[in-house]
């Protein structure tokens, strides 16, 4: 009978996602949202926030006065956090008329994935505390809507929390109950009309991929259309989806393989009858010259975003290293689709995420490889038209999802062990490289303050 106690306002609690949104208009990402886990349970919910970068970015800069300026903790005004004996932290709340925190919801605990939709009108996210992906609308200026209300402590109703699986279930297809990675996609890549809706791939902890079709209609939910199980071995943590072939690439955590499937939808697909799409299942690529064999695990794939390149980028947390291979593979050497690998790069123990990022140096753009290591708890840069490790920013707690700010030359990244959101600097590390420093020491981001406030489980320190 104990209802368990509500989350307090604008408390960072394990965040495990986040996604940044840019406002119509504007040049850089304005509103970062944050899907707090709740894995300790400590509250009766997990929140979904939306925080306004330009004033967290604007208060680091302006307003820490500490010599050591990670040790600077933006929190919102008149906050818990203020109760705390923090010692050499300086919490800088926000002056009269800044908005931090712009919005907040309750949601299920647990979640694993958060993406934006196309267009930045939807937010969808996996949830396994209530087994279902939860959605909430995003208005032009950031804000999110799942049925409740900002700073009334209102959870998001169940019509946000729960996809429509009626139909499939007419047909026997049911979706599992342990959703994880989640890619979402808009159905007019695959060749439909602008504003047909959305689709949706999710994996799931049975090793199973299901596709829903999202609408986008007043009133309706993402809807269950179909289920291919036994798909990806031992799971699969990310999706990742290759433009040229129109192909979700999904990386599994058991065996040196990558699982590869897409939505049956092309440009002859009835709009009407999008509720009966089918899931088409490709021959998925063994990963080859590997040491670890069968005991590899993948955790992301990324493309090469440049027309004239073809190199795919893998993630594995076994070995540790960034693996570099073609992608359109080795189809007669061996006897199943295979990648060789090309290059391997040696990391840290734990690397978790991976994201791609162009940034101009001595007048030419340069493409870079930026990896979070949640158990080294590092991030590392890659230069890819090098192929080498470039650096590597230390002094990380538990660095696990993050997000480039090109505009800025900033990265904002989840600390999961301590509750944070650390903002990182690129800038130092670029300017290094425009002096012509050829050391990989010499080039390393700075890290900055960060949103919240430091607060580690005992068994995560």
């Amino acid at each position: 009978m104990n209802e368990g106690r509500n989350p307090p306002r604008g408390v960072l609690n394990f965040p495990v996602q986040l996604e940044a949104f840019t406002r119509e208009g504007e040049s850089a990402p304005g509103v970062l949202y944050v899907a707090n886990s709740n894995f300790d349970l400590l509250y009766n919910s997990a929140t979904l926030q939306a925080y306004d970068l330009e004033v967290i970015n604007r208060i680091l800069d302006t307003r820490c006065t500490s010599e050591r300026r990670e040790l600077c903790s933006v929190i919102p005004r008149n906050s818990v956090y203020l109760s705390l004996d923090l010692g050499d932290l300086e919490l800088i709340e926000p002056e009269e008329g800044e908005e931090l925190l712009i919005d907040e919801a309750f949601i299920g605990s647990y979640t694993q994935t958060m993406k934006l939709g196309p267009g930045g009108t939807r937010l969808y996210l996996t949830v396994q505390g209530v087994a279902d992906i939860t959605h909430a609308d995003v208005a032009p200026d950031g804000r999110f809507d799942c049925g409740a209300g900002f700073g009334a402590g209102e959870a998001c109703t169940d019509h946000f929390t729960t996809t429509d699986r009626e139909r499939a279930a007419s047909r026997d297809i049911h979706f599992s109950p342990g959703p994880m990675a989640l890619y979402a996609g808009a159905l007019e890549e695959l060749g439909l009309p602008v504003g047909t809706g959305n689709y949706l791939l999710v994996t799931d902890r049975d090793e199973s991929v299901s596709l829903f079709v999202d609408r986008l209609e007043d009133g309706a939910r993402p809807t269950l259309t179909d289920v291919a199980r036994g798909v990806v071995t031992g799971g699969a943590v990310t999706l990742t989806f290759e433009p040229r072939s129109k192909i979700v690439w999904a990386p599994t955590v058991s065996g040196a393989r990558v699982a590869r499937l897409s939505p049956a939808i092309d440009a002859s697909t009835d709009p009407a009858l999008l509720e009966d799409a089918r899931l088409a299942v490709h021959p998925a690529f063994s990963v080859r010259d590997l040491s670890s064999g069968a005991s590899a695990d993948f955790r992301q794939v990324a493309f090469d975003p440049r027309p004239d390149r073809d190199e795919v980028y893998i993630l594995s947390r076994a070995p540790a290293a960034l693996i570099i291979a073609n992608r359109y593979g080795d189809l007669s050497s061996y006897p199943t689709p295979s990648l060789v690998a090309e290059r391997v790069i040696d990391l840290g123990t734990g690397p978790s995420r991976l994201e791609l990022a162009t940034f101009e140096v001595g007048g030419e753009p340069s493409l870079f490889a930026f990896i979070t290591s949640f158990d080294s708890r590092d991030l590392y840069v890659v230069d890819l038209d090098r192929g080498e490790l470039l650096s590597v920013a230390a002094g990380l707690s538990g660095p696990f999802s993050f997000v480039v700010d090109t505009a800025r030359e900033r990265i904002y990244i989840a600390e999961y062990r301590t509750s944070v959101v650390r903002f990182v600097d690129l800038a130092p590390m670029l300017a290094c490289l425009e002096g012509g420093a050829t050391s990989t020491s010499e080039c390393t981001p700075e890290l900055l303050g960060f949103l919240g406030v430091p607060n580690a489980l005992e068994g995560l320190r």
